[in-house]
């Protein structure tokens, strides 16, 4: 289709294709030759590939525009041409972006949606011109061909582009998508329920209450418009009963000034089932300005580009849509009036309707006026009502902050959350790295968290959210963002013949495809010209210019997408230009600066409109006035960031004299530079357009960040602190003499280290005489003291300088530096930091600065946003385990906060009442003896050992496990022949950390007991352990165990609970608490105070069934016959 229409660029790629164009090496990436030439042979074994024919249409559309849209390329283009390096990588880029993977070769009715009306009016005008081209062209015909005349621009200077000639006109019905109404396909929710008090501001309110005071008087020079409710008879009354019935129509009585100003109805298709209810509203508009206020905070496709995907990262994507969202609004009896229908309705009509004649409301001929009483689409602040009133409920409920929104012409958000609201629609944007693309559970999505917050908080305040539309954490395509394109447009383009409206709807559609490459906008030319010399009803013959443009939207469309994961080049160009001469210059920049940069960029054009050819001439001779060189009244001012590039940094070498916040930005920390921005002047918002800062300006938050849909646990969970915070820091503040919370100014060695982040303070909140904080170690306390000084008061070994005063602590003199004896276990550990690592997760959507910096200067935050991560643990579903472990993970990240720790302890106070922690079931003796003689029996005599060690010597079955022969003393080997008991030591337990011994053992003094043991254990290496086994082994046999013997697993009788049970035993036997706290080695009684009265009377034999209890009862009573010399 292409070649045969003879217009410039089909002449151009006619050359290209020719034969007797010779091929050359070419240096540059463009002109380049086509990549694929093998397409376009004549004879292939194979059918060529539509994907490589797109490719050389694209290359060669790009070759021509390049060149200056020549008639013929110029050397070094012809097919089989090698391409470059550079070259091969832009055709690479070129087959990435064009690719889309979600394109429908097939599209019908359901799949265009609300388009699917626009594109049958396109396509009964094409077909309409299809016909008439076809029965009268010719030399006789209506539309006689013409012959255009390809000019250069030497001959004809000031010729305007030719766009074609006006061919004739053409009567069709006109393309509107008003249709008349079908009550059955217009479906209504339950009445109103939602009132925007409160989520809008005041000046916005108070027109959405009072509409009729903000009106002008009524122009009489000026024309109403003439509407009208467009549906028969039939079809009205049965909307209107349908309105009535849902509370959405109501009868009114009105003055008589009024009535000129009342409005219309009609319908615009919705799906191919239902239809969406409109108020022609062009009569009231008339008397009012729309407002657009908070209809700027719309977001679309264009906020997207300046953000940047790392390769790293991905996008998670939430959202919503509200269902029937104007129809929910409650309106005033101002607001009631103003949506007054055109028409009145008879005494019958209204009984059929109301279900009463309405006589309170009857005019003096007895008929009745009625109104739409909820907010009407087509009222010209409709949108700002319904925009303000989503973010404002959003916001007030703590759902989106004013650093995470997603608005046009301001950069995007910092954090990991962006989000988006266009009137009904919610959409929530989660960065995530790559490897967690998979959720291990909904807590850890913050957007989905976001997302059950925002459907709880619409059924709070009387809004319905679509249950079929919004996705919930979902995967976000890979693949560059991209418009949808006008189809028609190829049809158009080898038609040749083309209305007005058609071409304008054409030119519509492919703006918002070129938008998110602006500089594509260039392709739009000649178009405008037709469009500004022509009538709506004009039949246009295409000039080949105008045909070729056409073409140039379809070839280069695809590639006009918002590739998110293309990444900033690292440099700065200047540039300057005069009317005979341009300049640029280039100097790198760090990565962090480049992306700083590109997301300050001009987003949008301060201008569209270029200087007439008057204008532009004196220009350049010099004798126009600055104030008539930016067309428009309102004069351009510079973005700070770029004047600083343009004259601070030399662009030519480097610079010493940067600005103060480019190396911190550098690093990626842009505190500095956002407070650089604050204190721009010219960048001071304007109070009369909206801007992220007005949310916290217009509205007081009622909650912040509730993810949860219940509010009963957040109000119980609410933070209630016993003491004054404030009082309590102040405190702290004045043990280190600091006068406010700017603490670390009076610590040792600040001012030294000043420029060096900090991440801990030191431990505790005192401070050694002569210690300092070592600001290269992170957390660690490092003490110096004289050559001479002794660790200890007996030790010959000099204390180090430098030595970290954990690993002084732990008497480990030979300690690197920075290392010390870990005082948690590896799993401990591993769950603080996986704790921890979900913390700093949660926490990085909420808050835009450093958390590391900010919490070691003030732990008082850090304790505060561990509680409101606790209450949101509890309402999404958390344990209190994890809630534990971040709280210890703090404590030991950032010494300081335990003062201040209480606070959140308090809530686990309040957690564990709520939520009573369940104990390990104590072990009864009788289902130990059955155990340990099923397993005698069996051949299994360390594992009975090891039990009856865990149970009658009260210790954890972990520290059992981990010892070995060496540590067991029994009674045969004992050389004082004091007792006749068994001794195992504990080289490592759980409270030798915690102020208690650090080599503890156990006693074993039951008779049987002692037996069994040294007949399992007497024959062992000294450096055997006692279980040879992995815990998971003696688990597996424990388990296999208690199978045979019928143990029904819900009674969750497990190895944790031979402590338990063995302490029970003691009990129960009389022994003195004293003795059992010595035994289990408790530091407090109180521990074990809680454990007996909660245990105690806790036994599993209760539960067991017949089955069960019968081979217990069997296999305990071998216990006393078992013999250790058998074995």
């Amino acid at each position: 289709m292409l070649l045969k229409r003879g217009g410039p660029f089909c002449k151009f790629l006619s050359c290209l294709l020719s034969a007797e164009n010779i091929p050359a090496p070419t240096s540059s990436t463009w002109p380049m030759p086509l990549p694929y030439p093998g397409v376009f042979k004549a004879k292939q074994p194979t059918r060529p590939s539509w994907r490589h024919k797109r490719i050389n249409l694209i290359v060669a559309q790009l070759d021509w525009l390049h060149l200056g849209c020549p008639a013929s390329p110029p050397p070094g283009l012809g097919l089989g041409a090698r391409l470059s390096a550079s070259q091969r990588r832009a055709v690479a880029a070129l087959e990435r972006l064009v690719e889309d993977s979600t394109t429908f070769f097939k599209l019908d009715p359901s799949l265009m949606g609300r388009s699917a009306a626009k594109a049958e009016d396109q396509h009964k005008t094409l077909a309409a011109l299809s016909r008439a081209m076809g029965g009268f062209e010719g030399d006789i015909g209506y539309f006689p061909k013409v012959r255009h005349e390809l000019c250069s621009e030497e001959s004809k200077p000031l010729r305007r582009p030719d766009f074609g000639r006006v061919q004739g006109k053409i009567r069709l019905d006109e393309a509107c998508n008003a249709k008349p109404i079908q009550a059955a396909r217009i479906k209504f929710p339950p009445p109103p329920s939602f009132c925007p008090k409160g989520f809008l501001d005041p000046s916005t309110q108070e027109l959405f209450d009072r509409p009729l005071d903000f009106e002008r008087p009524p122009d009489p020079a000026k024309t109403i418009p003439v509407v009208k409710v467009r549906a028969n008879c039939a079809e009205k009354v049965q909307l209107y009963r349908a309105l009535a019935a849902s509370g959405r129509l109501k009868p009114v009585r009105v003055e008589a000034s009024r009535l000129p100003f009342a409005g219309g109805m009609f319908s615009v298709p919705k799906d191919l089932e239902r239809d969406r209810l409109v108020l022609d509203a062009r009569p009231g508009n008339s008397l009012t300005d729309p407002p657009s206020y908070w209809s700027a905070t719309m977001a679309s496709a264009s906020v997207m580009l300046p953000m940047i995907l790392r390769p790293s990262e991905e996008f998670r994507i939430s959202s919503a849509d509200l269902k029937d969202y104007f129809y929910l609004f409650q309106v005033s009896d101002q607001r009631l009036t103003k949506n007054l229908l055109e028409g009145t309705l008879t005494t019958r009509e209204c009984e059929e309707v109301f279900g009463h004649p309405c006589s309170d409301f009857a005019e003096a001929d007895g008929t009745v006026r009625v109104a739409l009483a909820t907010l009407a689409m087509g009222d010209n602040a409709a949108v700002e009502f319904a925009q303000g009133s989503h973010l404002g409920v959003l916001y007030r409920n703590g759902i989106v902050g004013a650093e995470e929104l997603l608005v046009p012409n301001f950069p995007p958000p910092r954090g990991l959350l962006s989000i988006g609201v266009v009137l009904d629609d919610l959409v929530i944007l989660e960065r995530v790295a790559r490897s967690l693309g998979i959720a291990t559970g909904p807590r850890q999505a913050a957007g989905a968290g976001r997302l059950d917050a925002a459907h709880a908080c619409y059924a709070s305040v009387g809004l319905l959210a679509h249950p079929e539309k919004g996705y919930r954490d979902a995967e976000a395509i890979a693949e560059p963002a991209r418009a949808t394109h006008a189809h028609h447009c190829p049809y158009v383009a080898s038609l040749g013949l083309c209305t007005k409206a058609l071409l304008q709807s054409l030119v519509g559609s492919w703006t918002s495809v070129f938008l998110l490459r602006r500089r594509a906008l260039s392709l739009l030319q000649i178009c405008f010209e037709a469009l500004t010399s022509t009538e709506d009803d004009d039949v246009i013959r295409l000039s080949p210019g105008l045909r070729d443009e056409m073409w140039s939207w379809v070839l280069l469309g695809p590639v006009c997408v918002a590739d998110l994961r293309a990444q900033v080049l690292e440099a700065a160009f200047a540039t300057d230009a005069s009317d005979d001469m341009i300049a640029a210059v280039r100097a790198d920049v760090p990565a962090e600066v480049a992306t700083e940069v590109f997301q300050h960029s001009l987003q949008k054009g301060a201008w569209t409109r270029l200087l007439s050819g008057p204008q532009a001439w004196f220009r350049e001779k010099g004798l126009l006035c600055e104030s008539q060189e930016l067309p428009g009244e309102e004069a351009f001012t510079p973005h700070p960031l770029w004047r600083v590039l343009a004259r601070e940094v030399e662009l030519r070498s480097a610079c010493d004299s940067l600005p103060e916040w480019w190396i911190p930005l550098a690093r990626g920390d842009s505190a500095a530079f956002q407070l650089w921005l604050e204190q721009r002047e010219e960048l001071a918002p304007d109070p009369t357009k909206f801007h992220p800062g007005a949310l916290k300006e217009k509205f007081e938050a009622i909650g912040r960040f509730a993810s949860s849909p219940a509010p009963s646990p957040a109000e119980r969970l609410r933070p209630q602190p016993k003491h004054g915070l404030r009082q309590k820091f102040s405190k702290l503040a004045a043990r280190l003499g600091c006068p406010d919370d700017r603490l670390l100014r009076n610590l040792p060695g600040f001012e030294v280290h000043q420029g060096k982040a900090l991440e801990a303070f030191p431990r505790s909140w005192f401070w050694p005489p002569s210690g300092r904080l070592d600001f290269d170690k992170r957390g660690a306390l490092h003490l110096e003291a004289a050559i001479g000084a002794k660790i200890g008061s007996t030790g010959t070994t000099p204390r180090r300088n430098g030595l970290p005063l954990s690993a002084a602590l732990a008497r480990q003199s030979h300690a690197k530096i920075g290392e010390a004896q870990p005082l948690l276990s590896g799993v401990s550990r591993a769950l603080g930091t996986r704790a921890w690592s979900s913390f700093l997760l949660w926490l990085s959507s909420r808050v835009s600065f450093c958390p590391s910096e900010v919490f070691s200067r003030a732990p008082a935050l850090l304790a505060m946003a561990l509680r409101s991560y606790g209450n949101w643990l509890y309402k999404t579903g958390g344990t209190l385990h994890e809630l534990r472990h971040t709280i210890l993970a703090a404590q030991r990240e950032y010494m300081n906060l335990k003062p201040l720790s209480s606070i959140v302890w308090e809530l686990v106070s309040r957690w564990e009442y709520l939520e009573p922690p369940v104990h390990r079931v104590p072990l009864p003796e009788p289902i130990l003896k059955a155990i340990v003689a099923l397993a005698w029996t069996t051949g299994f005599y360390d594992f009975a050992g090891v039990t009856l060690l865990a149970f009658y010597g009260l210790a954890r079955i972990g520290e059992v496990l981990a010892a070995t022969r060496r540590d067991l003393l029994l009674p045969n080997e004992d050389l004082w022949e004091q007792s006749g008991d068994v001794y195992l030591r504990l080289g490592s337990s759980k409270t030798s950390t915690r102020g208690r011994a650090r080599v503890q053992h156990i006693k074993i003094s039951d008779p049987a007991a002692i037996q069994l043991i040294g007949g399992a254990f007497r024959n062992k290496e000294l450096g055997e352990k006692l279980f040879a086994k992995t815990p998971s082994a003696y688990r597996y046999r424990w388990n296999r165990i208690l199978g045979v013997l019928s143990v029904d697993p819900s009674l969750r009788l497990t190895p944790g609970g031979l402590r338990g049970g063995g302490a029970v035993w003691c009990y129960r036997r009389g022994e003195a608490i004293a003795d059992i706290q010595w035994k289990m080695r408790l530091k407090h009684q109180g521990t074990l105070e809680f454990y007996l009265q909660e245990v105690g009377a806790i036994s599993a034999l209760n539960a067991l069934g017949d089955t069960a209890e019968r081979k217990i009862r069997a296999a305990a009573a071998t216990f006393g016959c078992l013999c250790p010399a058998n074995q």
